[in-house]
């Protein structure tokens, strides 16, 4: 086992995401009548046709780090890069042609994870609520579980990539939280693997933020959640004193964004897969970034702004993860924390919104 972190393949593949990236970016005139990203759309909000196609940079990125790794890290990642492939496959295959239904997009992510747990053997094995861990001894469980958080984790990711380097900066933030954990339980493979991914995406943000020349699209947001997910699960079953919750609450800001709104379709009527306007990065976005760049004459701004609006919530799970990573009480109360929040500021922007449409409308009616 290694005993400390290389940084080589964190520089490697930070700089060869950010390269792969530019040359996407920049070479679109060649590539754009295939994976061009269009304004029109119910959750669009961007001013001009981009390419969606990160995900390609991402890959790249992390197949140039991928000699550079030794030991356990290899072996993992050697393991994480086949899983990813029916991720990638199935992302990048809607970012360019738009006809990747949900459906086979989800089960795209959950064979992910059955290849997870069929090449590695790692799998949630427990709880964190003694009654409950029996789970450990049932494998038939253990690979449900695991390729549910597969799934979910794939799909939550995706769900919250909407402004300019929203989806990347949490992202890192998650994959942080979880490399600092791996540090305090001395499992450097795990680390090195948490921050490598970190190193990619801060890559390809170079290009990404703040002006969008390249969207992470499905192919990268799918991913990394799988990605994401199979280090968290991988920490967890290597290292006994890691809670499952505190996996849950590294990656709470997305879980609590995707049950709120599939609660929130399912009260309104509507398929859980139908895009809405109302996410909370958007309602934030309109209440919060808008009026600030109106204000200040440079409605361009609002797209990036949203970032910081939203940072800090993205970062409160992550935080309380690495702090009560062995604590499952604390943990489940982080969650809790970071769920208040969440409801609380959706209803502040949420009646903003409101506040705004009745305004709006009553303008059009005189």
């Amino acid at each position: 086992m290694n005993s400390e972190l290389q940084y080589l393949p964190l520089l490697l593949g930070a700089l060869i995401a950010s390269v792969t990236a530019a040359l996407i970016a920049f070479t679109v005139k060649w590539h754009g009548a295939l994976t061009l990203d269009y304004d029109k759309g119910v959750q669009k909000v961007h001013n001009a046709p981009t390419p969606r196609v990160g995900g390609v940079a991402l890959m790249i990125g992390g197949l140039a780090a991928w000699p550079f790794l030794n030991g356990e890290a290899y072996t993992l990642w050697t393991q994480l890069l086949i899983i990813s492939i029916p991720a990638i496959t199935a992302g990048l295959l809607e970012d360019i042609t738009g006809k990747v239904s949900p459906k086979w997009r989800l089960l795209a992510t959950a064979l992910g994870g059955l290849l997870f747990y069929l090449v590695t053997g790692y799998a949630i094995d427990r709880l964190g609520w003694g009654p409950l861990d029996f789970i450990g001894n049932v494998p038939v469980i253990m690979g449900l579980l695991t390729i549910f958080a597969f799934a979910a984790t794939a799909n939550a990711t995706n769900l919250v990539d909407g402004f300019h380097g929203l989806a990347g900066a949490t992202i890192i933030f998650m994959a942080l939280g979880l490399g600092a954990i791996a540090m305090q339980v001395d499992d450097i493979a795990i680390a090195q693997l948490c921050f490598l991914t970190a190193a990619i995406v801060g890559g390809f943000l170079t290009i990404n933020y703040p002006w969008g020349k390249l969207f992470l699209g499905d192919g990268g947001a799918y991913t990394l959640g799988s990605l994401l997910a199979a280090l968290g699960i991988a920490l967890m079953a290597r290292n006994d004193e890691v809670s499952p919750w505190a996996l849950l609450v590294c990656f709470a800001y997305p879980a609590i964004e995707t049950g709120f709104s599939i609660f929130r379709r399912r009260k309104r009527k509507k398929s859980i897969s139908q895009p809405d306007a109302v996410h909370f990065h958007k309602l934030v976005w309109r209440a919060m970034a808008r009026p600030i760049a109106r204000h200040m004459n440079r409605p361009n701004i609002a797209n990036p702004l949203t970032l910081y609006f939203i940072w800090p919530l993205a970062t409160i799970g992550p935080v309380m993860a690495s702090i009560f990573y062995f604590r499952t009480l604390a943990a489940m109360l982080g969650l809790l924390v970071v769920l208040v929040i969440y409801l609380s500021i959706y209803r502040v922007v949420s009646l903003q919104h409101l506040r705004s449409k009745k305004k709006t409308g009553q303008t059009h009616a005189k």
